[in-house]
């Protein structure tokens, strides 16, 4: 399996999922300022997908250059990692319509909880299929700090936490992946380098 190629196709994917995001922006009817600020939810919710596709992007493009060898579960395992991100437009226009409501939230917070959660599974399945003919490989995509960060207890019981206030206060949740991702995006790459 060809790593490029898939990481190439990856990005094709991406780039048309932000491309369609921006495309639901509703042009005003009017020149009033006023018109355009009603926009204000969209805004706010093309912002948080925005950035969670770029971190994820990111962090992807990471995990792909320090991998040597790739397998043909990899490749599903990214595919559906790809389906999980592409569902991202539709979400993100249902919870800019209903951004205090408790369903939209919730669904959008499931599609960035199954993200997370495949990632991981990408990221360990790359460590095995470098395990053999690389350990030094397989040992530094394990310690890629997005993945042990996903799988941290802190991270699953704000998860958890998050579900319930979403209750109370859906926009939390939005509140949340946007501090999670930007806190994701903050943090040192085990060889030094500064992941975002």
């Amino acid at each position: 399996m060809n790593k490029q190629r898939l990481e190439a196709f990856s990005d094709a994917i991406l780039a048309i999922v932000i491309t369609i995001m921006v495309l639901e922006i509703h042009i005003p009817q009017s020149s009033h300022l006023a018109d355009f600020a009603k926009s204000w939810p969209y805004f706010v919710a093309y912002l948080v997908s925005f950035f969670m596709i770029t971190v994820i992007w990111y962090n992807h493009h990471y995990l792909f250059a320090v991998t040597k060898h790739i397998s043909r579960a990899t490749y599903w395992i990214n595919a559906g990692w790809l389906f999980v991100v592409s569902l991202l437009p539709v979400m993100t226009g249902w919870v800019s319509e209903h951004i205090t409501a408790r369903g939209p939230e919730y669904l959008y917070f499931l599609i960035y909880l199954l993200w997370s959660a495949i990632y991981v599974v990408l990221v360990e399945q790359m460590a095995r299929d470098n395990d053999k003919k690389s350990p030094e490989i397989a040992k530094r995509i394990r310690q890629i700090p997005s993945y042990h960060g996903l799988m941290s207890f802190g991270f699953l019981g704000s998860c958890g936490v998050i579900i319930i206030a979403t209750y109370f206060w859906p926009p939390i949740s939005m509140i949340f992946i946007f501090g999670s991702l930007f806190y994701g995006a903050v943090q040192v790459a085990p060889d030094g380098d500064q992941l975002f």
